[in-house]
């Protein structure tokens, strides 16, 4: 069913909250929709629980001086109910040109004992090669502090790469051992996906050092652009994966491979087959003893997302894949336009809750779409969520109480907007 009730709803905090995060009235509630941002677009990119029960998020600033733009790290922290504790962009900002020579993405974090630790990456503007530095950065929990610890890996030092070959940060998960391992895709001179690579990071509590002794490169055959996928397994091996670009269609692969081995080439498991259709990944993460994905299988009919299980060894399971199409009526209240998975989360009864967006039956552009499913991917409800304007799911995770932190962006007057909404075990918002 259509939540026209929302239109209203974010009408009334857009009037609130649109001149910045300060403006909004703190409040109490089960529920609640809040939005962060300001004059500058704001991109978010990940959020994660904290041990007071509230919420840090990550996303990315757009800064413009003069006509020269760049982007920084964006951190928020908020309290169980979303309203805001402090704020803080990285590096911080300065009132000149020169700071934005260099832009900064932050694309995934975790909460550590003593702060938060986020992975991204830094690149040059002015610079021919090596444009792109992997960023791993450390920040504690004090709003009054302003410099945190930065760790920046220029090039893969090993015999497998050139040393001009640039890193992106795609994500970060802590292994057994108490370390941090971080994975991203290495790129050329041409911005050019040619490989992955995977790292360990040390933390002594003052400075985080890389681990040059168990540096890993992995000559993935193909073009592969990785998502939010790094997990260990119980036996020490690491899972990830992403969407293989290499081919006429794209589709989507899961890797497994021991820790840390340089040189390591291995062809991932391939969710499909030939495909026929091009199949890209949103998300995949760890559930009941494998794996659970999410993501967009578009066609010439359009696009529609789907969802796969995978055993532990990566391998797909047999008849996981669903395929939500409206052609089937799956969805309550779904029209005929496209729909587009980026994020999935486990639930405590089993299941799973995928978020996204739909251009079906929407208020105006864009839409959010939530599909809460069973344990294998069946569809036991679905909401929409937005106004006139463009609303997308970028992560999502279950709430203690049952209900559901949804992190997106909304664009208001062609500036996009960073929005946190919880709603209650059934995607409602009062």
């Amino acid at each position: 069913m259509r939540n026209t009730y929302l239109i209203v709803l974010f009408s009334i905090i857009i009037s609130m909250s649109c001149n910045d995060e300060q403006s909004a009235t703190p409040s109490d509630t089960d529920t609640f929709v809040k939005f962060f941002g300001a004059s500058n677009t704001d991109i978010s990119q990940m959020s994660q629980s904290t041990p007071d029960g509230g919420s840090i998020i990550l996303g990315t600033t757009e800064i413009e001086i003069e006509g020269v733009e760049s982007t920084k790290i964006k951190v928020i922290k908020v309290d169980r109910n979303g309203n805001e504790i402090w704020q803080k962009i990285y590096p911080p900002f300065k009132a000149d040109k020169i700071h934005l020579e260099t832009s900064y993405t932050g694309r995934a974090i975790v909460v550590v004992d003593d702060g938060y630790i986020i992975v991204g990456d830094s690149i040059k503007s002015d610079a021919d090669i090596n444009t792109s530095s992997l960023l791993v950065m450390k920040l504690n929990d004090n709003p009054t502090e302003d410099t945190p610890t930065i760790l920046a890996i220029d090039h893969i030092n090993n015999l497998q790469v050139s040393t001009d070959m640039g890193l992106q940060g795609i994500d970060i998960t802590m292994d057994t051992d108490g370390n941090y391992r971080v994975i991203g895709n290495v790129i050329n001179d041409d911005e050019e996906i040619v490989g992955s690579w995977l790292g360990t990071i040390n933390d002594n509590g003052t400075t985080l050092s890389f681990d040059k002794t168990i540096d890993c490169y992995y000559d993935i055959e193909g073009e592969v652009e990785l998502v939010k996928s790094l997990y260990e397994t119980t036996s020490g091996d690491f899972i990830f994966g992403g969407t293989d670009k290499s081919q006429s269609k794209d589709n989507t692969k899961l890797f497994r491979t021991p820790a840390c081995q340089n040189g390591f080439s291995g062809g991932g498991t391939s969710l499909v087959d030939n495909p026929q259709d091009d199949y890209i990944t949103g998300q995949i993460i760890p559930s009941k003893g494998g794996y659970a994905m999410v993501g967009t299988k578009t066609s010439i009919a359009g696009s529609n997302i789907f969802f796969s299980l995978f055993e532990s060894d990566g391998v797909p399971k047999p008849n996981s894949l669903v395929d939500y199409m409206d052609d089937n009526k799956q969805f309550p209240g779904i029209g005929d336009a496209d729909e587009f998975g980026q994020t999935i989360a486990k639930t405590s009864d089993g299941g799973y809750i995928i978020g996204g967006y739909t251009l079906s039956e929407t208020a105006g552009e864009e839409d959010m779409l939530l599909i809460k499913t069973d344990a294998f991917g069946g569809i036991q409800w679905t909401k929409v969520i937005g106004n006139i304007d463009q609303e997308e799911v970028i992560h999502i995770r279950q709430a203690e109480d049952g209900g559901y932190y949804v992190l997106g962006n909304s664009e208001f007057g062609g500036v996009d907007t960073m929005v946190l909404i919880k709603t209650d075990k059934y995607g409602n918002v009062d």
